[in-house]
Parts: structure tokens; sequence; C-alpha cells
């Protein structure tokens, strides 16, 4: 058999992303794939804030780890060629704000079991994603020490630089590849890294979001969304994603592949100039970012392992320490609260829509890295 696609699988995307109550599980047109597949990695793979929370996990930790049903390596398992379990993806361990270190802890969760197919998404929180976003688009006027908000801003984005260039971040992500592949994966096995997505739009001076302030009670709004700001963002992002590229997947290209989902949000980002009436768009179908006053699927609480709120580990949980609870609960704000744990988490974090082209995506590549294996000569 020679190579061959499955590039038609994006056309019948909805139809293969199915429940067990809408159709029957597996499609008689498409061929059922012998893999097992785990997902590792941060809140990007979790899925938080893009839909209801899992409860199928082995390790019990869906809820704690923000796993939603919205998230791309959930709905890889419901294409059709990748039903696992009837759909089901037990091992799914990836949990929102972990970072490098922690993939330990979630290969121990593995309990030694080999996989044909692991996706990951890392190094985001290593970077001070959350932190940037923290101090750069949501800063309020009441936060202590803060008054020169524009300096923290930019000092925060030069410590994610200074993060992301730094040569030890990288070794440890080489070492937790390493890791994977020794432990983790089948001798024919391949790891799928996940990049991430740039926020903006392509910045333009003086454009409607330059006096925009992302921060939804404009007394209390500390910075509006300058341009400069948001091209520093954007470039931090896109930094990110080289060097995954050139320093992960160079030393590792037999069993390691990179997934781009940043082009799959052009035109879907904030600040897209058909969106100048509402820049932001928390409910704009088309704006594929949550933004704090997005209206959230979930309407349960989230209840995140217990950690000590810190700007490295929890930068949301340290940013709503001093919020006034008379904004923190402001229903009229948004109906959990920015001060809720999901709600103000799953800022800046994919919606459902950007998950489906994800698992898309990655399902097409998995398809044709099969198709390539069962076409080799032996």
């Amino acid at each position: 058999m020679g190579p061959f696609t499955f590039s038609v699988l994006a056309v019948v995307a909805h139809a293969c992303l199915i429940s067990a109550e809408q159709q029957p599980l597996i499609s008689a047109s498409i061929p059922h794939l012998p893999i097992r597949v785990a997902a590792l990695g941060d809140s990007y793979s979790a899925g938080l804030g893009s839909g209801k929370f899992l409860s199928h996990s082995n390790d019990g930790r869906d809820n704690a780890c923000a796993r939603m049903d919205g998230s791309y390596p959930w709905l890889l398992s419901k294409l059709n060629p990748f039903h696992i379990g009837q759909g089901y993806l037990p091992n799914f361990v990836s949990c929102s704000g972990n970072l490098l270190r922690d993939i330990d802890s979630q290969i121990e969760a593995l309990d030694g079991k080999r996989f044909d197919v692991v996706t990951l998404s890392i190094s985001g929180n290593d970077f001070k994603f959350g932190q940037a976003v923290v101090n750069c688009v949501y800063p309020y006027r009441l936060l202590p020490g803060t008054r020169r908000f524009e300096k923290a801003c930019n000092d925060t984005l030069t410590k994610a630089q200074n993060a992301i260039e730094d040569p030890a971040k990288w070794n440890n992500f080489t070492k937790v590849i390493e890791k994977m592949k020794s432990e983790v994966l089948t001798t024919a096995g391949r790891i799928y890294i996940t990049g991430y997505a740039k926020f903006f739009a392509p910045p333009r001076e003086n454009d409607a979001c330059d006096s925009t302030y992302f921060f939804p009670r404009r007394l209390f709004a500390a910075l509006p969304m300058k341009s400069a700001t948001r091209l520093r963002l954007n470039s931090l992002v896109d930094l990110v994603n080289s060097k995954t590229q050139g320093k992960i997947i160079s030393q590792f290209a037999s069993s390691v592949a990179f997934v781009d989902i940043d082009s799959h949000f052009t035109g879907r980002r904030f600040c897209e100039p058909e969106n100048d009436e509402d820049p932001i768009g928390a409910d704009n179908p088309n704006v594929w970012f949550n933004d704090l006053t997005t209206t959230l699927e979930e309407d349960s609480a989230w209840n995140p392992e217990t950690v000590t709120p810190s700007p490295e580990r929890d930068p949301w949980s340290a940013w709503a320490l001093d919020l006034p609870e008379s904004v923190k609960n402001d229903t009229e704000i948004v109906g959990r609260g920015i001060g809720d744990n999901l709600q103000r988490a799953s800022t800046f974090h994919p919606k459902k829509a950007a998950h489906i082209l994800t698992a898309i995506k990655l399902g097409n590549m998995i398809l044709e890295d099969f198709a390539r294996q069962v076409s080799s000569p032996v």
C-alpha cells in the first residue's frame, strides 16, 4: 500500500466528533486504528475553559486538573479512527498549571504502560505566560506595589523572554522527552508536541485595541492593550514555538513531531480589525480565546489542588488575593464572578472550536504517520 493521507477527515470532522448518546461509536467507513493513546501536559492540553469537566481518567483527578470535554485530546479520542475504549481516554494525565518538572509525576500516573501516540503541551507556565497576561492584560489599580503598571508589564515580558532564551529550560525539556521516549513510548511510538497560539491579531498602531482595557471595570483598569504590548506578547509565543522546533523537534525527528496550532487561529484572535466595535469579543464565536468575562459552559466549581499562590505556580490566584470583594463577586460582570477559580484561570485559553481544529490536524498527522509505517518495507 502506497503513502496516503486522510485530509477528508477535516470535512467530516463534526460527524466524527460524536458522543455515545448520539451515534454509533465506530464508523464502518473509516478504519479503526489499533493504537494506544495518552495525553500529557498543561492547561492547553487539559482544555481549561473549553467545556464540561470530565470524570473518566484513571487517576481520578479530572476536576483537580481541569480536564474538559472540549480539550483536543478528548476530541481526538472521539474521532472515529481513534476510539479508545469506546471513545474513552483513561490515560489523560494533563494537568492545568503544570510545569516541565511535573511531567515526571504524569509519567508515574501512567503506571508503566506504553503508548503508540502521546500528545504533549508543556512549557507555557515555565515561560511565565500566565504572569505576562496578569501583569500586562489584567492589572488593576488596587494591586499593591504595582503603581508603575507599564514598567511591571515590561519587566514581566523581559523575564519571560529571558526564560525562553535560557538554555537550562531547553535542557530540561530535552530530558522530559528522553524520559517519555524511554518510559512511555512503544518502539514505533510517536510524541506529538502541540505549540501555542498568538493571542492577538497583528497589531496596528492606534487601532481600536490601543484604547481598550481588558479588565472589566474601567474604574480599576490600569493599562489599555497597546499595540507595542500585543506585539511583544505575540513575539514571545512565536519564540517558544520556534525554539520548540529548533531545540526539541530537530533532536528527536524520528519520534517527535510538532503540531502547529497557531495557523488555525488566523482571523480568530483578540483585536481583529473586523471586531473594532468589540475588540475583546468575550462571547464572540469567531474569537477563539476566552476572556475574563467569557460565559463558560461548565457551571460547577473547579477545585484545583491547593498550592501557595505565587506568580510562578499560580499567577491567577496571586492576582485575586487583593481583588476587592465587590468586584470579585460582581455577577453583573460575569455570572460566576471574576474571582471564581475556573473563570479567571480559563482566561486566554482556547475555546472548544479551536480544540476541534487541533484534534483534526493532529488526527491527520497521526493517520499520515501510520500510513507511512504500514507502507514502508520491513
